[in-house]
């Protein structure tokens, strides 16, 4: 019971930080790979990785 609740605990992070990553994507769209990259990278389980990709395109594009 306990396995359970901690993967839907986690499941429930995982979504979390997904929408923000997702909110950042929407943001990167004008670059080629700001979408497809991150989204493998979150696959891959590299969250903070994605958000740190981001957020670097994000400054990118703003600067732009």
């Amino acid at each position: 019971m306990n396995i359970i609740t901690l993967e839907i605990y986690q499941i429930a992070i995982l979504i979390t930080i997904g929408a923000l990553v997702g909110i950042s994507i929407s943001f990167i769209g004008q670059t080629g790979m700001g979408i497809v990259f991150p989204i493998i990278l979150l696959f891959t389980g590299d969250v903070f990785l994605a958000i740190a990709i981001n957020l670097l395109n994000d400054l990118i594009t703003s600067a732009t």
